[in-house]
């Protein structure tokens, strides 16, 4: 997990998962919830690693952060209002998020108690397991597609044989 100074850079670009953390600064309840967050959050952070960038701001540029989001992507911030604070989930980061795409959600924790960010934060858990798993499967279908058609291309041999190409499937069934 990331305690950062901007919203706009890219710490983890990799990542299969982002979760930003949004709240407003200036409202004393809330910041007692971040704290709440804050825990939740580094659990997740420990369990996935790299696969999942996590960013909550750093409290001293909570102010900053809040100005880059309002500027860069106002539609997201004034559909954000009287929903913060809130864990926003996206499959990318937020420089290359495309605001009217639905790359993205917001989960409100507006009035939550602990038990419920508990509960948020295991869905949360949840959407990340299944967007890695996901990405995971596309990618490995994608390499045996490849590795596959790589081993026929090796195997082909021009050679005397059935109209003058020949199989070798020695190499065409070997693992390595």
């Amino acid at each position: 997990m990331w305690i950062t100074q901007t919203y706009l850079g890219e710490v983890e670009p990799n990542a299969d998962v982002f979760v930003y953390y949004f709240f407003e600064d200036y409202v004393q309840s809330q910041r007692r919830l971040t704290q709440r967050i804050q825990s939740e959050l580094e659990d997740l952070g420990t369990l996935f690693g790299s696969k999942v960038s996590l960013l909550m701001p750093n409290p001293r540029y909570a102010i900053q952060i809040e100005s880059e989001l309002r500027d860069k992507f106002q539609s997201l911030w004034w559909d954000m209002a009287g929903k913060l604070p809130g864990l926003f989930v996206c499959t990318a980061p937020l420089p290359k998020l495309d605001p009217r795409s639905d790359q993205g959600h917001l989960f409100s924790v507006a009035n939550a108690s602990v038990k419920q960010v508990a509960e948020l934060v295991q869905r949360i858990r949840d959407i990340c397991d299944e967007q890695i798993r996901s990405k995971a499967k596309d990618t490995s279908v994608a390499s045996v597609k490849r590795w596959t058609f790589r081993r026929f291309v090796d195997a082909v041999e021009l050679k005397p044989g059935i109209a003058g190409i020949r199989i070798d499937l020695r190499k065409l069934i070997r693992l390595t």
